[in-house]
């Protein structure tokens, strides 16, 4: 597997406000940067403090689902030949194909707990 570390942890925060002060007054994160998405029913909030990334989002969308964690996401320096590993393993994907999307590149499994797992890659990875 080429996957090298924990990149992210996403949480739902359909108030961001105070999850916003809780992890910046609280644990030292700084807020990044915000990016909307209308088109998808989400605002996310990328903080920051060192290494270490927190991803909020805030759900835009009427009947968007409660807080908590959303998923887990790893890191990645080879997406592709880490998707064709997952379904070599039978692992319960959420995509049929990588998704590439402006700098990077990911996917999703659903993990044996019911949690969301997200492989990243930055740069776009690979082209097929």
């Amino acid at each position: 597997m080429a996957i090298t570390k924990l990149d992210h942890v996403s949480l739902l925060a359909p108030q961001p406000g105070p999850v916003l002060d809780f992890y910046r007054d609280l644990l030292g994160f700084e807020l990044s940067r915000k990016r909307e998405f209308p088109d998808a029913g989400m605002n996310i909030y990328d903080l920051k403090r060192g290494g270490d990334f927190v991803e909020l989002i805030e759900p835009t969308a009427p009947g968007a689902a409660a807080g908590g964690i959303k998923h887990l996401a790893f890191l990645s320096d080879d997406i592709d030949a880490d998707f064709a590993a997952f379904r070599g393993q039978g692992a319960a994907l959420v995509h049929a194909e990588v998704q590439r999307h402006g700098d990077c590149a990911f996917f999703f499994v659903k993990g044996p707990a019911g949690e969301f797992v997200e492989i990243i890659q930055y740069g776009g990875g690979k082209k097929p």
